[in-house]
């Protein structure tokens, strides 16, 4: 991979924003509800998603999603979430927004951080490293009030389609990940 050094400035007019949360609290509203409003604003909207946003990495998603995939190991999982997302960046994202347009993605790194450096118990440290390595100084976070998630949430496991993460979901996230505020302190300037 050829990783880029050139960095974003505030001034390109593009932005990437993320909608992150966990299954059933309002990601898909709310990312139909921000596209509405930058476009009404004007600007070209981007929507994309992670894992995946790019042939390889919807290859990977695959991967990460199999539910028959059950020994992967946890560093596994947290690689080829920063593989899938160094080539989403760098092919997608960042050309993207350097172009001016807006990029609103259905999660990005602080699910890293929810679910393979809390709920996988990598620790923050790891993903800390892949995100510096991945994305330098191309950061942005949307913050997602995570109040009333319950009150749309569906049992786990009820949508035959959904993949190894939401079958997983209360699991992961029980075991003490970081909230989206902790996340922030941890990363004032962003």
């Amino acid at each position: 991979m050829t990783h880029s050094s050139k960095t974003l400035s505030p001034r390109t007019g593009g932005r990437f924003i993320t909608i992150e949360g966990t299954e059933g609290v309002g990601k898909s509203t709310n990312i139909a509800l921000v596209r509405e409003i930058v476009a009404r604003y004007g600007h070209e909207v981007l929507m994309t998603r992670e894992p995946g946003g790019t042939g390889t990495g919807e290859r990977v998603r695959e991967i990460l999603l199999d539910k028959d995939e059950q020994q992967m190991t946890a560093m596994t999982e947290l690689l080829l979430m920063f593989a899938a997302r160094a080539q989403h960046v760098e092919e997608v994202i960042r050309p993207a927004v350097e172009n001016g347009i807006w990029v609103i993605s259905d999660r990005f790194t602080d699910s890293s951080y929810a679910y393979q450096g809390g709920g996988r118990e990598l620790g923050s440290r790891p993903v800390e490293l892949l995100e510096s390595l991945v994305l330098g100084d191309f950061r942005s976070m949307l913050k997602q009030d995570l109040r009333g998630r319950h009150l749309k949430r569906k049992p786990i496991g009820s949508n035959p389609s959904t993949g190894r993460f939401s079958k997983e979901s209360e699991q992961l996230l029980s075991k003490g990940r970081p909230s989206p505020d902790a996340i922030s302190s941890m990363r004032v300037s962003r």
